[in-house]
């Protein structure tokens, strides 16, 4: 079976460490899409943190956002996992004390406090996630009423200070079987509904195309990825990918600093 979809996951993978798509990459992936195949970007990030770099190419149709939780056609959002407002809220309460900042992922953005922002401008500007961030987040002065108010609550991200505070957001996660987590890094907790996840949006995403998992290919770094990987027909591991990841991958490419993801689209798409 032919491959139809290419799910690509953004930051360690799509991009390499200076935040871009390199020439090369940018032309695998215009190879594709001109033989028909669907460019997906599937992200932890929000709908607005997708590179514009990415959307100017004109070959992405679809969107996976928040981990899973959101799924995009071109602006509008077709399919939604959020969590509840008041169990997010209850978490917090529960973490008061145990990480840096938070923020929350509604409407495509980030919304996080300003005495947050700040510490995240202290923690990144003048790098390049930093652009990223500044593009992908909304300083909101009321985002504790905006958490009693809104239903659409995509993610709680919580930044720690470091692995040991990580580890302790995890355990508290364990009481709360209606949520999960992913942490692309140790210092970094990405949390959603039980019900989103990479690879439930692959299916999800595959159905409303008409498409098998078989014609799905998934490209990932970290651990957020590795459902996704599971879940497609092709799995492909990026060569900066941890041991596990690589493991469980059907083939292993080169890294993002060496255009990975353009060896693999040429390995499987003829």
């Amino acid at each position: 079976m032919s491959i139809k979809l290419i799910a690509l996951d953004l930051d360690g993978t799509l991009l390499n460490e200076a935040k871009e798509i390199t020439d090369p990459v940018q032309e695998a992936l215009l190879y594709a899409a001109a033989r028909g195949v669907h460019i997906v970007p599937v992200t932890g990030r929000p709908y607005l943190g997708i590179p514009r770099q990415l959307m100017d190419l004109g070959c992405v149709d679809y969107a996976v956002s928040s981990n899973g939780a959101s799924v995009w056609r071109g602006e509008r959002r077709i399919i939604s996992h959020p969590i509840a407002m008041e169990l997010c809220g209850e978490l917090l309460e529960k973490l008061r004390g145990q990480y840096l900042l938070e923020e929350l992922f509604m409407d495509g953005a980030g919304y996080i406090s300003p005495e947050s922002y700040r510490k995240a401008e202290k923690l990144h500007a003048g790098t390049p996630f930093w652009d990223y961030y500044k593009e992908s987040r909304r300083v909101d002065e009321s985002l504790e009423r905006r958490l009693r108010e809104r239903e659409d609550l995509e993610e709680l991200a919580l930044r720690s200070e470091g692995r040991e505070q990580g580890d302790a957001i995890a355990e508290a996660l364990t009481a709360y079987p209606q949520l999960k987590a992913a942490r692309p890094t140790p210092f970094y907790t990405e949390i959603m509904s039980v019900e989103a996840g990479k690879g439930r949006a692959l299916e999800e995403l595959g159905a409303v195309l008409g498409l098998g998992l078989d014609e799905i290919m998934a490209l990932g770094d970290s651990d957020n990825d590795r459902e996704m990987l599971q879940t497609a027909g092709v799995s492909v591991a990026m060569g900066n990918a941890g041991a596990a990841l690589k493991r469980l991958a059907r083939y292993v490419t080169e890294d993002n600093e060496h255009d990975g993801v353009a060896r693999a689209i040429y390995r499987f798409i003829p």
